[in-house]
């Protein structure tokens, strides 16, 4: 269901400064999650709210009945002309998938005798930035630094110089402010988007920009820094462990990095794995490549290939994904 929810003063009392929108969500009859956001129909500012910040308090929500996603967009008080002139939010319901090929193969049997490429894969845009765990209030102005000096065109060198005069006139929170809005595409762990039925990610493995020394590996859009790669990795690995019927898919590339001094080598992304594998016990799920996608599910299960990876690992490539 969608709809357009206009507010008026007249919706809200003349001496009132706020309207209020709420929704409830609920799962079998139970409510699991309320959500309000107080808007100016005057000025569109926003009051108070329970979904205020993306990072914080906009996760979904995964229960034993399905899983609830949702969001709010706050349009803020200037309208530029390139984006929408209202708030937007969204409230998604839907039944379990946590299992969803499991379920597939039991319903259908004769579909494991079909390619793995049959399956429509729903997947993850920049998956490893869903996190500001690793973008420091105190290494910020730096980044915009670094990142204004490694690009080459006006356009970004204008962005970047934004953020660090963002972060002289209102301090360095407006500038991890600039950067969750320009670098951050997800707002779940990727344990959860899982659970929702994900199993597509596309993953951007690069070092910190200027990092001479070569030390961790985190997901980069253009220069700022997402969910450490070791740790994704981990974090795949143990969900497949619980769930031995499942897959993932996952596209490693370079895309869209500030600087080519980001994009570590073969060998240290093949590195990664192995020592994904040792930290987390788990060496029993075999690691597939591009030509398992025309593999039978029923010979990839059997092996425990059930970690796809389509480029970016060693001789694995895959240019077309």
């Amino acid at each position: 269901k969608t709809g357009v929810l206009n507010l008026s003063k007249s919706d809200i009392g003349f001496f009132s400064k706020m309207g209020t929108f709420e929704w409830t969500a609920t799962l079998a009859e139970d409510i699991v999650t309320s959500n309000f956001v107080q808007i100016s129909p005057i000025s569109n500012d926003m009051g108070d709210s329970s979904m205020g910040d993306m990072m914080q308090n906009q996760r979904s929500i995964i229960t034993h009945d399905g899983a609830i996603s949702f969001g709010f967009y706050d349009r803020g008080n200037i309208y530029t002309g390139d984006l929408t002139k209202c708030d937007q939010s969204y409230v998604f319901i839907t039944p379990p998938v946590s299992n969803w090929m499991t379920e597939i193969l039991h319903d259908i049997p004769e579909i494991s005798d079909a390619p793995f490429n049959i399956f429509a894969l729903a997947g993850a845009h920049n998956a490893g930035m869903n996190t500001i765990e690793n973008l420091k209030i105190s290494k910020i102005d730096e980044i915009c630094r670094k990142g204004c000096n490694s690009y080459q065109t006006e356009k970004n060198r204008i962005m970047t110089q934004t953020c660090l005069s963002a972060g002289r006139f209102r301090g360095p929170k407006a500038v991890l402010r600039s950067m969750v809005n320009f670098g951050m595409c997800q707002k779940d762990t990727i344990t959860t988007m899982l659970d929702l039925g994900n199993r597509y990610f596309d993953f951007r493995p690069g070092y910190m920009l200027g990092d001479d020394l070569r030390g961790k590996i985190f997901h980069q859009h253009s220069f700022v820094p997402g969910l450490e790669y070791r740790s994704f990795l981990i974090e795949v690995l143990i969900w497949l462990s619980k769930n031995p019927s499942e897959f993932v898919v996952i596209s490693l590339r370079f895309s869209g990095f500030a600087n080519d001094d980001m994009k570590p080598s073969v060998d240290v992304l093949d590195n990664e794995l192995a020592e994904a594998q040792l930290e987390s016990g788990i060496n029993h799920i075999k690691i597939g490549s591009k030509d398992d996608m025309k593999n039978t599910i029923k010979n990839l299960l059997e092996s425990n290939t059930r970690l796809i990876f389509l480029n970016g690992i060693s001789s694995r490539q895959a240019s077309k994904y």
